[in-house]
């Protein structure tokens, strides 16, 4: 996906009233999302976002896991 193409799907998951009401949110909802490192350059659009620093085993789209940790 392309940057603009997750922001639209994380636009849509917090703002579309047509996903709101089917997934029957009716407060402002708290969205988290867990990305891997090497990756969180996309979410630069947020206007807010932590990072932790932990450790993690991601599975990549080859069925591999990769260990990431960046608690320093």
């Amino acid at each position: 996906m392309t940057p603009e193409q997750i922001q639209d799907e994380i636009n849509a998951l917090l703002f579309d009233d047509e996903v709101n009401e089917a997934c029957g949110a009716v407060d402002r909802e708290l969205l988290t999302i867990v990305v891997a490192r090497d990756k969180a350059h996309y979410f630069d659009f947020l206007q807010g976002k932590t990072n932790w620093l932990v450790t993690g085993r991601w599975k990549d789209e080859h069925g591999s896991y990769l260990v990431e940790d960046n608690r320093g």
